[in-house]
Formats: structure tokens, sequence, C-alpha cells
């Protein structure tokens, strides 16, 4: 990357929370431009984030658990983008169907920051496990696809196997059809909502696929 960086005015002190975050708009902001999260370096983020690097660590102890809070705040914003999608929704179909486009489209949207939350080996990113190796944000993220298949699978009284199964079935398949679609384009001969409408119905026997 050029050394072309914007430097934004320093944040005043005694903003605690706020400076925080701006450190992880920072990281956000070269991420979008192009740079590999394992070139995401503390000085280049307080430079960005307009502070010095002894303010870093007033926020956080090391990269490795910056880095982690970095994945958490993607995820979040991947749950908002989904349940935003969902919540256009006037029934359970509808609601699950607008979660599945809402996926396609923060991958669509926010490439750079999909591919870090959902990069197969965070460690070659020069990110390191965080707490239990559990992103709550993630967690969340699948729960509530678990809930939103519930919802459609036991309208009629009639759940079809075990929720988790299902959720796994779909969320792999929306994955899978933007990590291609990515690849190649030119691929998708279907809408958003065509693909997501076949997924879900394939997975769960009764959607349209309309």
């Amino acid at each position: 990357m050029e050394a072309t960086e914007r430097v934004v005015e320093r944040t005043p002190r005694g903003q605690g929370d706020l400076l925080r975050e701006r450190l992880i708009d920072a990281a956000l902001d070269l991420l979008d431009e192009g740079h590999e999260p394992a070139g995401i370096s503390i000085r280049g983020v307080t430079r960005r984030a307009g502070v010095s690097p002894t303010a870093f660590y007033l926020h956080f102890e090391d990269r490795p658990e910056f880095m982690w809070s970095l994945l958490e705040r993607g995820f979040t914003e991947f749950r908002l983008k989904t349940y935003e999608g969902a919540s256009r929704g006037s029934d359970p179909e509808e609601r699950l169907l607008g979660a599945g486009a809402a996926y396609i489209a923060f991958a669509r949207e926010q490439p750079e920051r999909y591919r870090l939350i959902f990069a197969a080996d965070w460690v070659e990113h020069g990110i390191e496990e965080g707490p239990d190796n559990s992103l709550e944000a993630g967690d969340a993220a699948f729960a509530d696809l678990v809930e939103l298949i519930a919802a459609c699978v036991g309208a009629d009284g009639n759940p079809r196997g075990d929720l988790d199964t299902l959720a796994l079935g779909i969320w792999s398949g929306l994955h899978g059809y933007v990590t291609l679609c990515h690849a190649h384009p030119g691929m998708a001969a279907l809408s958003d909502a065509e693909y997501t409408s076949l997924l879900a119905g394939a997975w769960l026997g009764r959607l349209s696929s309309t």
C-alpha cells in the first residue's frame, strides 16, 4: 500500500470507551482499504485514530486482544445486518429469508470484513484465539439463525430434525454461495432472494422457491 493514510484529529482525553471504539474503527478502515489483517499494526492503527501508540495500551493489553475485539466488532456488524433483514419480514418464513438475503448483502458490501470474520485460519492472519476460543457475537449470530428456523419449522407443529443441524446447513450454504460469487462474479444466475429461498426450502422442505 502507498503511504497516503488519512490522519484524523486527535481524540480529547477522558473519552474512555469512545477511544477504544475509535481504535477499532481505524483498524476496520485500514482493512477496508486493502490492508491484510496480519499487516495491521498498533502504530498504524493509532496513527489513523489520531492518538499516540501509548494510548492504545490504556484499552488493550496487546495486539492479539485488540484483533480479537476487531473480530467481535465484525461479527456484531454482521449480526445487526442480518437482524435488520429479518425484521422486515411479516411472518417467520419472510424473516428467515430476509436474514439470508441480508447475509449475502453484508458479504458483498463489506467483503474485507466478511473475509476476516470467516477466515479459515485466524492465526495465519496474525490473530491469536481469544478467551475460551469463543466469539460472543458470532455465537449470538448463530443463535439468531436457530431462532428464526425454530419459528419456521414449529409454525405447523412439524419440526424437521435438530435445529442446530438445520442452521449449520443453511449457514454453510450461504457461506459457500458468497465465497463462490466472490471468486467468480458472473457465476450467479439467481437473485439473492431466489437463492436464499431455494436454500431454505432444500433444508426445511417447506418454504416456497419464489
